[in-house]
């Protein structure tokens, strides 16, 4: 048996309903051409950290607000619902929110 794979590449933006928007379009974009499986790149939902080695506290507040839990979170469902409409399943980077301790990403 063989998976059609497709990947995506993506000016990935500080602004996760941008990128949710860009995700939406990848998956129709993605299905109509007959995969099955697309694969996003890492952190792609909410933006890349712009340095690992200096943490200005901005971008750990935009990582934090951002955040969903997994289900269950907006951006979450709607990547999965338009998954389960379009028959294929999606790998995507984000920034997780521990559903039981809201401080843990």
């Amino acid at each position: 048996m063989i998976t059609k794979l497709a990947t995506a590449s993506m000016n990935v933006v500080y602004d996760k309903q941008a990128n949710l928007i860009k995700y939406l379009s990848f998956i129709d974009e993605a299905a109509d051409q007959g995969a099955e499986l697309l694969v996003l790149p890492e952190q792609s939902l909410q933006g890349y950290l712009p340095s690992m080695t200096q943490l200005d506290l901005t971008h750990y507040w935009h990582q934090y607000d951002s955040a969903e839990t997994v289900p269950g979170g907006a951006a979450v469902s709607a990547i999965t619902e338009k998954a389960a409409e379009r028959n294929i399943y999606i790998v995507f980077g984000m920034t997780e929110k521990d559903a039981d301790i809201d401080y843990k990403l």
